[in-house]
């Protein structure tokens, strides 16, 4: 029997609409607050990656899928229709809690809408597709900015997690239909490395994407619309990667995924090297390979280690990863404040290869 896999895409698809926009909307905040590149960031993902993976915890304990994206994509609607109100970075960041905790219930929904249904490697790969796909639309975020500013991106933002909300309430969604629970400590020891490995690469790839936007504006001159179409031109690579992952069997993830690991800090390092705005977009598309290809290879390497704990060990794995995208920021962001762009080469090739060696000894 066929189940319905399209409400978990539409949960990926949400989330990744706000994070994704970050980029782009890092140089309109550091003018609108008056608040430095580094700042900038922690404003736009701190406490939303850190209360989203606590809310993913908590959600798979004590909600089905329907419910849980239906207050997943609420509390996020809330949250971003909230923050054009906003006059300082404080008032910003207070409106960034709503939008966090609803990214992590809107995730591990779309967790149990993986799990309700059979070859959950491949599923996981294809739902995962939505966030490149949704990258696309960076490019519209650019037009939002240069016409109404960062409020009416965000605006946007909470539209699109309205309609969300409306679209899940209407249908029946799939879910597990058993008890959840957390995975059992046997599985968490066994995928110990893993989830460290996890949290460590996001560590290092955070600033990547985060920062894009500020280094192309400062370095480049270049404009929203133009930093939209480079998030937007990793999407269309992301895409291709993620439905190639989902072709490929475990053990072909699993041989992949560190060489992979380890070419997304290599190119992170050329990236900032590059001399020409047109060497930078080009290596930045062939990092786009290494991040997509891995993110679906990471996810899936722990659930078909999890034996039948799949849907407890991929929920928990939002966890690690989310909190290695809080901190990635707050490492980072100084960093680049005290010392300039090269810091994002410097954490992102030593998270790199760490992680590499850890998911290699796993």
């Amino acid at each position: 029997m066929r189940v319905r896999i399209w409400p978990g895409w539409l949960a990926y698809s949400v989330v990744t609409y706000t994070f994704l926009n970050l980029p782009v909307l890092v140089p309109p905040i550091v003018d609108g607050f008056g608040v430095t590149v580094g700042r900038a960031g922690l404003i736009g993902t701190v406490l939303n990656v850190a209360l989203g993976a606590a809310a993913a915890w908590l959600t798979f304990r004590h909600m089905a899928a329907k419910p849980a994206l239906v207050t997943g994509f609420g509390l996020q609607a809330l949250g971003n229709l909230a923050a054009t109100t906003a006059t300082d970075h404080l008032v910003y960041l207070a409106w960034a809690i709503p939008t966090g905790v609803g990214m992590g219930v809107a995730l591990a929904g779309g967790y149990r809408v993986v799990v309700a249904g059979p070859d959950v490697g491949r599923r996981t790969s294809l739902i995962t597709s939505a966030v490149p796909v949704t990258a696309l639309t960076t490019l519209l975020s650019g037009a939002f900015v240069d016409l109404g500013g960062w409020e009416l991106a965000h605006g946007v933002m909470g539209a699109y997690a309205a309609l969300g909300l409306v679209a899940v309430a209407l249908v029946a969604v799939p879910d597990p239909g058993r008890s959840p629970a957390l995975p059992t400590a046997g599985v968490v020891t066994r995928l110990r490395n893993r989830y460290i490995a996890s949290a460590w690469w996001g560590v290092g790839m955070s600033g990547v994407l985060l920062f894009l936007g500020a280094q192309l504006d400062q370095v480049f001159g270049v404009g929203p619309v133009g930093i939209g179409g480079v998030v937007a031109t990793t999407g269309v690579v992301g895409f291709v990667m993620t439905i190639g992952v989902s072709r490929l069997d475990d053990r072909r993830r699993a041989d992949l995924l560190v060489p992979v690991l380890i070419a997304s800090g290599v190119l992170v390092a050329l990236y900032i090297a590059s001399p020409a705005l047109w060497m930078a977009v080009a290596v930045i598309g062939l990092w786009s390979v290494t991040y997509w290809g891995g993110f679906a290879m990471v996810q899936a390497v722990i659930a078909a280690g999890a034996g039948a704990d799949q849907a407890a060990a991929l929920t928990f794995f939002q966890t690690p990863w989310s909190l290695g995208l809080a901190v990635g920021p707050a490492l980072v962001g100084p960093l680049v404040d005290l010392y300039g762009f090269a810091m994002i080469s410097v954490v992102s090739l030593a998270a790199a290869l760490g992680s590499a060696w850890l998911f290699g000894r796993s």
